[in-house]
């Protein structure tokens, strides 16, 4: 985002996040390639929700519900472009121990604050 703003004095102090997980920057460049344009929102949330319920089916050899809701929940070591490795017994996703950079703006450039570790 910050290179396509001409002045990014607006944003400066401000917060956001960011993952630097290979497979979601593979993803983003494809996403770009693609679609001359960035991919940002729920983009990479809609991709793999759709990857990992073709994973489901493939993986359940069944349309049932049932069957394809046991089969995402058995789902482990996927990777794809949020970095959900797969679920816990509560259906939640699990994400690797890499966590999420958050970055400030200093100066009109992204600098990393922290680093927010996953389930922890």
């Amino acid at each position: 985002m910050l290179d396509i703003l001409e002045d990014n004095t607006p944003l400066e102090n401000s917060y956001y996040c960011s993952i630097s997980d290979e497979l979601a920057v593979d993803f983003t460049d494809a996403y770009e390639t693609m679609f001359k344009d960035q991919a940002i929102g729920i983009a990479p949330l809609g991709y793999d929700a759709m990857r990992l319920l073709a994973i489901a089916i493939e993986n359940a050899q069944s349309t049932d519900p049932v069957m394809i809701r046991d089969a995402v929940a058995a789902i482990t070591d996927y990777q794809g472009a949020t970095v959900i490795s797969g679920f816990d017994t509560h259906r939640h996703p699990v994400k690797p121990a890499a966590g999420i950079r958050v970055l400030k703006i200093v100066e009109g450039q992204p600098q990393q604050y922290t680093v927010v570790k996953a389930n922890e």
